[in-house]
C-alpha cells in the first residue's frame, strides 16, 4: 500500500514523522498508554490526541506557509471585516480562520498595507457614507448601524476622515 500515492491522497495531511520527531514520540507514547489499561488511560490518550491534533495543525501551517498559504485568506478576512462592521474584533476573526490575532494582524498589514483596525474604520466609513448619501436615517441610527457605541466617537472619526461633519459632506 502506498498512501501518499492513492488517488485520495490529496484529500488528506500526511504527518511524516523522522525516528526522533515528537509526533513519532506522541504516537509512541500512545500505544504505550493504550497498552498499559490503566485506570485514567483514557482520559489520557485524549489529552495525547488533542495535542497530536495541534502538532498536525502546526505541520500542515508551517507547509502552507512555506508555499505561500492561502493566498484568498487575507481577502475572505478583510471581507468579513466589510460584512460585520461593528461585530467584529481581531480575536473573532483570528478564531474564525484558526490563526493567532498576532499572525493574522500581520497577514492583513503585510497584504494591505493597513493595520486591521484601519480595515475596520475603512469598512465602517464607507458604509456610513454611503448611508449617509442614500437614505434618511439619522447620523445617530448611522453611527450605530456600522459599529460606533458612540455617536461623538463616530463623528470624530468622519470628520478626520473626510474632513466634515457627516450630515455637511453628503
Amino acid at each position: 500500500m502506498a498512501p501518499t500515492k492513492d488517488s485520495f491522497a490529496e484529500s488528506f495531511h500526511h504527518l511524516h514523522p523522522g525516528p526522533s520527531s515528537r509526533v513519532r514520540q506522541l504516537l509512541e507514547a500512545m500505544a504505550v498508554e493504550y497498552a498499559s489499561g490503566a485506570p485514567q488511560s483514557q482520559q489520557m490518550l485524549k489529552s495525547l490526541a488533542l495535542a497530536l491534533a495541534q502538532m498536525a495543525v502546526r505541520q500542515l501551517r508551517a507547509e502552507r506557509t512555506k508555499e505561500g498559504g492561502d493566498p484568498d485568506i487575507v481577502d475572505r478576512m478583510v471581507s468579513r471585516i466589510r460584512a460585520r462592521l461593528g461585530n467584529i474584533t481581531l480575536e473573532g476573526i483570528a478564531d474564525e480562520f484558526g490563526y493567532h490575532p498576532n499572525y493574522v494582524s500581520s497577514l492583513i498589514r503585510k497584504k494591505t498595507g493597513k493595520t486591521f483596525r484601519e480595515q475596520q474604520i475603512d469598512a465602517r466609513m464607507a458604509a456610513a457614507n454611503m448611508l449617509l448619501e442614500r437614505s434618511e436615517l439619522s447620523v445617530q441610527a448611522v453611527s450605530q448601524l456600522v459599529g460606533y457605541a458612540s455617536t461623538s466617537s463616530f463623528y470624530k472619526e468622519y470628520r478626520h476622515r473626510f474632513g466634515a461633519a457627516p450630515r455637511q459632506r453628503a
